[in-house]
């Protein structure tokens, strides 16, 4: 049997996600939207970062080729760039290679990706698409115990919209207005993590110099070093023959430029050469445009003492990450998963069973991750009581870790690589590379990370206090 209503709060990826895992379970699921929806891929003004180049980590695939099939062939067909046909190239401090595609994979902007994605959830015939419609508050019962729906205003005629469903579902992403919402009933939200990360950065993009110019990679990363102030930068190619350059600094000693000759001067700064190389010969298409992020929040709301039941939030409005490292889609369409799961069980507190779930399976190890190489930065810092209180010991261990597996590559072994590569995009647990047998190996080249064990201790118990619970 299904159950009556559910109110999704946003149409972004996150939120077509969240709707087509509703969709089947609900007798009518309503999805509303400040903008006006384009029918074609096309950036809105909903969504100000769709401009820049969107990266899926290797685990946001495999979950949405699982939810909808055969979309990567379907952007392929509109003009995406076929990019597993293609290594991609690694490049840091501490060694380089070519990697190989794992995958069926393509490069395209958000605005192809979402309208592909949105094609297919249109075809839920028990989906409402409410646009141009401003979400000003959250209905519930009284005691706030259940949550009963959400009052809109429609922002062409300012006419108040009261509309009611027994789930409501939070994506409206980094601009969410849910902790004020919870305040408006008096309700006080548990405090987040922040991570005060003062990021900029900066996108350009090119045409090929002559059509049918076949690449060399499918994508350039270029990690910075923090310590001598030199940005990151990535080259991903996108439909129709385009290609992207974003470069990046954290910290906000200083901002990539939107001066276009300043731009290209920037590139040849990266610590690889490899970007520079391969877009000499790129015609540019548009000017350098930037954007800036203040802070990466992360909401504890699984912790709050009076929390409406039916009440979600989904995506950045959960929790915003980084954008360098590319976790936001893949992290929406895991928790996605995650909410999938739970709507075949029946708990008490559901609600907070959901939000628990979705931190501990999906966001603690993609927070952790992309907050240590924030960390790394000059004038980046830490709010909170969590794991990244206090990040030495990841830091070293990571710094022991890459120059191992570089050594070990460079000797034909590339396990180790290929581990923290498979970690960080989100296949693997931290553990595949934090571990007693991988930290023995450290200890054994070097004395200062022995150091970090005392002779009563193990391995185990010293990597336990720095993963995240």
């Amino acid at each position: 049997m299904k159950k009556n209503t559910a109110i999704v709060i946003g149409s972004s990826i996150a939120g077509i996600f969240a709707t087509n895992v509703l969709a089947p379970v609900y007798e009518e699921v309503i999805v509303i939207d400040r903008d006006r929806l384009p029918k074609e891929a096309k950036n809105r003004p909903g969504t100000p970062q769709s401009f820049h180049i969107h990266r899926l980590l290797p685990k946001g695939i495999e979950v949405m080729n699982r939810y909808f099939p055969g979309f990567i062939q379907e952007m392929i067909d509109q003009g995406a760039f076929h990019s597993s046909s293609f290594p991609g190239y690694i490049d840091n401090p501490f060694g380089s290679m070519e990697i190989p595609a794992a995958m069926e994979d393509a490069g395209a902007s958000r605005a192809l990706l979402e309208s592909t994605l949105r094609r297919r959830v249109k075809k839920h015939r028990n989906v409402t698409w409410m646009e141009q419609v401003n979400v000003i508050g959250l209905t519930t019962t009284n005691g706030h115990q259940t949550i009963t729906g959400v009052r809109g205003e429609d922002r062409l005629t300012r006419k108040e919209l009261h509309i009611t469903g027994d789930l409501v579902i939070d994506v409206s992403g980094i601009s969410t207005k849910l902790p004020q919402w919870l305040s408006d009933l008096n309700l006080s939200p548990p405090t987040p993590e922040k991570l005060m990360t003062n990021i900029g950065y900066t996108t350009r993009y090119y045409s090929y110099p002559r059509k049918g110019d076949s690449p060399t990679y499918s994508d350039i990363i270029s990690h910075g070093n923090s310590g001598e102030q030199v940005g990151s930068g990535l080259l991903s190619h996108q439909e129709n023959g385009r290609a992207g350059i974003i470069l990046y600094f954290a910290g906000g000693a200083r901002y990539p430029s939107t001066d276009e000759e300043a731009f290209e001067n920037e590139i040849n700064e990266l610590q690889s050469s490899k970007i520079a190389e391969i877009s000499e010969s790129f015609v540019p298409e548009s000017a350098p445009r930037g954007y800036r992020i203040k802070e990466c929040v992360r909401q504890h709301y699984e912790c709050a003492d009076v929390w409406p039941e039916g009440l979600l939030a989904l995506g950045d409005a959960f929790c915003n990450f980084d954008p360098l490292f590319g976790q936001g889609i893949s992290v929406a369409a895991m928790e996605a998963e995650v909410l999938d799961e739970c709507l075949k069980v029946q708990t008490s507190h559901w609600t907070k069973h959901v939000f628990e779930q979705m931190q501990q399976r999906v966001i603690a190890p993609a927070w952790w991750t992309s907050g240590l190489s924030d960390l790394q930065w000059s004038g980046v810092h830490y709010v909170g009581d969590g794991e990244l209180n206090d990040p030495t010991f990841a830091h070293n261990y990571l710094r022991h870790y890459l120059s191992y597996a570089f050594e070990e590559k460079e000797n034909g072994n590339t396990k180790p690589i290929e581990g923290y590569l498979a970690m960080i995009g989100l296949l693997e647990p931290l553990t595949s590379v934090f571990n007693a047998t991988t930290a023995l190996k450290l200890a054994e080249r070097s004395d200062e990370f022995a150091g970090y064990k005392t002779k009563d201790e193990t391995w185990e118990h010293v990597i336990s206090t720095a993963l995240p619970t």
